[in-house]
């Protein structure tokens, strides 16, 4: 039955081009959510950065200038303050999902390189051969050390 198995995974593996392909698909998909997350972080910065500026000219309005009273500029103060700890956790979330997409490209870029259907079936048949459970040698080993 587990030979069945091993066979039906042979059966299964895909030819190297098709293989050479899907990684190409995969690193061009990757390449657009980059480049759409690069846009993104880009945008939550400048936002960051104009709301940065938006502060510190309303410090210098309420404390060089005196052009508005202490009520105003402490409600003022308060948006702002509440706009910028939104305007970090955008630009932190667009900057995660740029980093988490860089350990996908490796695993893609490594499978391109290797056959991972055969090292399936090698491990499969290692697993089989040394199965407790197997009709072959390895099992008559298995039984005699565990007794």
């Amino acid at each position: 039955m587990e030979r069945l198995f091993v066979d039906f995974l042979r059966q299964l593996h895909p030819k190297p081009e098709y293989l050479l392909l899907f990684g190409e698909v995969v690193i061009d998909v990757w390449k657009q959510k980059q480049a759409q997350a690069t846009a993104l972080h880009e945008a939550a910065q400048r936002r960051l950065n104009a709301l940065r500026e938006r502060k510190q000219r309303l410090i210098d309005a309420f404390v060089y200038q005196q052009a508005i009273d202490r009520a105003t500029y402490q409600e003022q103060l308060h948006k702002l303050n509440e706009e910028l700890a939104f305007a970090e956790i955008d630009e932190r979330d667009a900057w995660t999902r740029w980093i988490c997409g860089l350990p996908l490209i490796s695993r893609v870029r490594l499978a391109k390189c290797a056959a991972p259907v055969d090292r399936i079936s090698v491990r499969a048949e290692a697993a089989i051969a040394t199965s407790p459970f197997s009709t072959g040698r390895a099992n008559r080993g298995w039984q005699l050390s565990n007794r």
